[in-house]
């Protein structure tokens, strides 16, 4: 496979992160007491600031949305769906980022092949992968049930991060020959760097400023502003 571009989904074609923000809105929509509990408990945590200490000792564990995680627990496969879809057409689709959209389209246009790697949630971002065309997600996953009714309120597999997006990739593609020479990625964050430097070019995506990785790594930018 030649002409790839990758794209990063969090603060890089939406304005905001994405996967905790759906389980808030899944909370409020669903109304439930047990959720309530676990994110008042979550609140108290974070209070305590006890996210500073895991942090610390487990820098890539992503402890504090694996505990947000868990207030999906019991939710049904369908309600979950219907949720995910709402969400994407009221929350994501109007702050999605303009200029970094434009190009994506772009690059279709130009037969590159779009590739979204993010550690969003791929319950909701399968809509936005629908409604533009794209063949190719990679997302972090939900786990559920057995029998595929019941959301279990946890991830299956590891969080789609850091150098884990590198291992998805190389899983997704197995052994296929893929062809950098022609290729481009796009995120916000310096922790996507090992995705970043596979390909041939690699743009920054920034709010209101430039940013000081992206020119200690010669980058490109785009640089937006709400």
């Amino acid at each position: 496979m030649n002409k790839i571009a990758y794209f990063d989904f969090c603060e890089t074609l939406a304005n905001f992160q994405t996967a905790d923000a759906f389980v808030d809105f899944v909370r409020k929509k669903s109304n439930k007491s047990s959720m309530r509990f676990l994110n008042f408990s979550l609140l108290v945590l974070l209070k305590l600031r006890f996210n500073l200490f895991l942090n610390k000792f487990f820098p890539n564990a992503g402890v504090i949305k694996k505990f947000k995680l868990m207030q999906l627990k019991g939710v049904s496969s369908d309600t979950l769906n219907e949720y995910a879809k709402e969400y994407y057409l009221t929350q994501i689709k109007p702050n999605l980022i303009s200029k970094v959209l434009d190009e994506l389209l772009d690059l279709q246009k130009k037969d590159y092949n779009i590739i979204v790697v993010s550690a969003g949630y791929a319950v909701y971002l399968k809509y936005f992968t629908q409604e533009y065309s794209i063949k190719h997600l990679i997302a972090t996953e939900l786990a559920f049930s057995s029998d595929g009714k019941k959301c279990l309120g946890k991830m299956l597999g590891k969080d789609c991060i850091y150098t884990e997006k590198v291992k998805r990739i190389e899983a997704y593609f197995g052994n296929e020959d893929l062809d950098y020479s022609d290729s481009i990625s796009y995120s916000d964050s310096p922790s996507d760097l090992p995705m970043m430097r596979l390909t041939e070019k690699a743009v920054v995506v920034s709010e209101s400023m430039s940013q000081n990785w992206s020119k200690e790594n010669n980058f490109q930018e785009i640089i937006w502003s709400k």
